[in-house]
């Protein structure tokens, strides 16, 4: 016969074990934190901070809407609760937040925002979403050969509706702007992507321009490997007409359909491009 003690420790342990399973380390940002660092516990509820592949952070109100990543993050979910408050995520100091399970979940009707600083990003792996109402910001490099911000798909990771802008290098002496790779069987989704000088985006591997919009203002595009653009017409490739013999000469050793609205007039030199 099993001595009741042991019988009861048997029973905590188990329920404990359950209660890990449906809870693991998720958390809500707390609506008035002590600071504006992901990874201090106090900044959380309960107090403990979402970092785990099983792990969801959710966003309501706050008083504190400007987030900071201070060492790499992994989370299966980013929600966005309804009636929540518009936040900011960053990502800094070669630092980056992977989400690898749902994605992105906006239900917070209003955009929410990720920044990017040099050589800092996000990755979206597995079947991951940026969602919708999601801007993404992803810095130009700033700093000896250092490169920008970055946003990364992989698995089969989907921009879903986001926006992302990649912008210039910061400094002259940086190696690139900001970053778009897909990778895997990842998609572009209906995701719509501006290139600045020197930004880079490529769509590698077995990945999909799929119904993306690409705005072309400088820049570099790389398709590889089976990831070469579909000739459906589903996505729109929008550059100005300053770059317009650079792309067919350089960019596409395959044919992809091309937007038919007018070519875009910018006045002023043609910058450098990457």
């Amino acid at each position: 016969m099993k001595s009741p003690i042991l019988s009861c420790a048997i029973i905590l342990t188990l329920a404990l074990g359950a209660l890990n399973a449906v809870y693991a380390e998720s958390a809500t940002w707390s609506t008035n934190p002590i600071s504006n660092d992901w990874n201090t516990a106090e900044n959380w509820t309960p107090n403990t901070v979402p970092n785990g592949p099983d792990d969801v952070a959710t966003f309501g109100l706050s008083q504190q809407t400007n987030v900071f990543v201070s060492s790499s993050v992994e989370d299966n979910e980013l929600i966005f609760s309804p009636g929540a408050s518009r936040f900011t995520i960053n990502a800094t100091d070669f630092l980056s937040l992977t989400i690898s399970g749902i994605g992105i979940t906006n239900n917070s009707g209003i955009a929410q925002n990720f920044v990017a600083k040099t050589s800092s990003g996000f990755s979206l792996t597995n079947n991951a979403t940026a969602g919708d109402l999601t801007f993404f910001t992803l810095k130009g490099g700033h700093g000896n050969k250092n490169s920008g911000g970055f946003a990364s798909f992989s698995g089969t990771a989907s921009a879903g509706n986001g926006t992302f802008v990649l912008e210039p290098v910061e400094t002259p002496d940086a190696y690139r702007g900001g970053s778009v790779a897909f990778g895997g069987n990842s998609s572009a989704g209906n995701g719509t992507f501006t290139l600045q000088p020197t930004s880079f985006l490529s769509i590698e591997d077995n990945s999909s321009a799929a119904n993306g919009t690409f705005i072309v203002q400088g820049g570099l595009i790389l398709f590889g490997g089976n990831g070469a653009p579909r000739t459906d017409g589903r996505q729109r490739l929008i550059y100005h007409k300053q770059w317009r013999s650079y792309f067919l000469r350089r960019l596409f050793s395959r044919q992809c359909h091309l937007d038919r609205q007018p070519w875009v007039k910018r006045r002023g030199r043609r910058p450098n491009l990457f």
